[in-house]
């Protein structure tokens, strides 16, 4: 892009906002500022090029290292299912832990997966209205039935009609709060309890659990890329997931104590608090 002298500075910042390269001053420009510029925009391209093959490379990568794994799991999760009658009760919680190992992996596998399609989706997605019932109600069903040691509930009277402003990715947020909230429990009973709040604007949804909570140094930075806490066997990738979705759809997502959002200082765990734009 080429400007003058007294508005370079404006133009110029304007010009590389909307994706040039660089700009030239017309006073100082001469061959050989011209032919170092030509050089060095060709080769951010040829670089920026690299880039993008190596994207498509990595997503099919991917793809195909997923696609096996989930096989394989499903393989796998089946002859647990079918060994279960025929394993003497000293052998029945090593099966329990290859069991939960294996539903650990698919789930990572998951995650995964709902971030390249994040990364290959539009920079902008497509909002649309999405049934809120429909999403908790599926998702408590699938952590129940993944985590048999655990009690997980969500509200008989969410209204039929409730919607909000997200995409079909909706349910890994809720997919990951309460595997998270199973996972990193401590307790031999694992309660889980999701509730819902709603004004004309906006829906808050509370996933609560009773387990050792998070340190207050710990509640800014738990949604970070790679974050996990000290007791953490997982990928870290869950909670930044979540925290990139629900910021894609306008939201907002909190922790608290769960004694300082019940207001009853006894109770342990945490409560991660999903808020949404109400259709």
């Amino acid at each position: 892009m080429w400007s003058s002298p007294g508005d370079e500075d404006g133009v110029g910042v304007e010009a590389v906002e909307r994706g040039a390269q660089d700009f030239l001053i017309k006073t100082d420009l001469g061959p050989k500022l011209l032919g170092q510029t030509i050089r060095y925009a060709i080769e951010r391209a040829r670089q920026q090029e690299e880039l993008e093959q190596r994207n498509r490379e990595l997503a099919l990568l991917n793809q195909i290292v997923r696609h096996d794994i989930k096989n394989d799991l499903t393989v796998i999760l089946g002859w647990g299912v079918a060994l279960r009658e025929h394993v003497e009760p000293a052998g029945e919680d090593h099966l329990d832990r290859i069991m939960r190992a294996s539903e650990h992996i698919e789930a990572i596998a998951d995650t995964a997966g709902d971030f390249m399609e994040i990364l290959d989706g539009e920079e902008q997605p497509e909002l649309h209205p999405i049934s809120l019932p429909s999403v908790l109600e599926t998702e408590v069903a699938k952590a129940n039935s993944a985590h048999a040691d655990a009690t997980i509930t969500v509200p008989e009277s969410l209204l039929p009609g409730l919607q909000v402003t997200a995409t079909d990715l909706l349910s890994s947020v809720f997919r990951n709060l309460l595997n998270n909230a199973v996972i990193h429990n401590d307790k031999a009973e694992p309660h889980v309890s999701v509730e819902v709040e709603t004004d004309a604007d906006r829906v808050a949804v509370h996933v609560c659990d009773n387990g050792p909570g998070i340190p207050d140094s710990q509640k800014s930075s738990v949604f970070g890329q790679g974050a996990m806490g000290e007791q953490s066997h997982g990928s870290g990738i869950g909670l930044y997931l979540v925290d990139t979705l629900v910021a894609m759809y306008d939201g907002t997502v909190q922790i608290r104590d769960r004694s300082d959002w019940a207001g009853e200082p006894n109770l342990d765990g945490s409560v991660f608090s999903v808020t949404l734009r109400r259709v």
